[in-house]
């Protein structure tokens, strides 16, 4: 299922918590980090030695590109802060920038370790895209950084919570559309209140029940899968 799908779909319900951030002037995550992690970050340009005070794309001094392994997460790779109120006009304007400093046919006449970095980057750049740009995993991205990992096969614990899910499974298999068109406002609503909690919960830095607001968030858009998958969009 693709994300403009599903969007449609969903009627956006991606979108409508997203604060729409100001771009950021320059490609350098220095700003995001503390003093701390900058007085503690230690690594150098690979070609010219220069100390670099934070995770970036290129080198300050010689301007040469950095491998991706110096940017850990998604949003380090698209410099951008790590939020889950980030508006997808701004990661895709972040990635639309970054993809096009780095693209590889910039680096035709530059040296093979130049080229292969560039390669390296722009795979793992469409892959920070792509996670940044779908809300559910954008959250696991966030839970991830912080050492929380959610799998698969993970279940959540609200057992009413699972009834509703399986009750809502059996109303959108009868293919009724007017009942369809009911589960979809129901699934659609639910999630904008899955991504408060989520949001709620990060605030205060409870994991947990940040981790089982993002479960239901991957349960419910599932059915909103399903019924996207149902019907043609126009």
């Amino acid at each position: 299922m693709s994300l403009r799908r599903l969007a449609l779909c969903g009627r956006g319900w991606s979108n409508r918590s997203a604060i729409r951030l100001p771009a950021p002037s320059n490609w350098h995550p220095y700003s995001l980090m503390t003093a701390r992690d900058q007085r503690e970050y230690s690594q150098s340009c690979w070609k010219c030695d220069h100390r670099l005070r934070c995770p970036v794309a290129f080198c300050p001094d010689c301007e040469t590109i950095q491998p991706p392994k110096q940017l850990g997460s998604a949003f380090q790779l698209l410099g951008l802060p790590e939020s889950y109120e980030l508006s997808p006009e701004l990661i895709s304007c972040r990635f639309k920038a970054v993809a096009k400093r780095i693209h590889p046919d910039q680096y035709e006449n530059k040296s093979e370790e130049e080229r292969s970095i560039s390669v390296q980057y722009s795979s793992e750049l469409n892959n920070a895209y792509k996670t940044l740009k779908d809300p559910i995993l954008r959250a696991k991205a966030l839970l991830a950084i912080r050492g929380v990992t959610i799998e698969d096969s993970e279940q959540v614990k609200d057992l009413e919570f699972l009834e509703e899910i399986i009750d809502l499974r059996e109303k959108i298999q009868t293919k009724d559309d007017a009942i369809v068109a009911k589960v979809r406002a129901v699934i659609v609503n639910e999630l904008l209140e899955n991504q408060k909690e989520f949001l709620s919960a990060m605030s205060v830095n409870d994991l947990e029940e940040a981790k089982q607001a993002v479960i239901k968030l991957i349960y419910r858009g599932r059915i909103l899968n399903a019924i996207c998958e149902q019907e043609p969009v126009r």
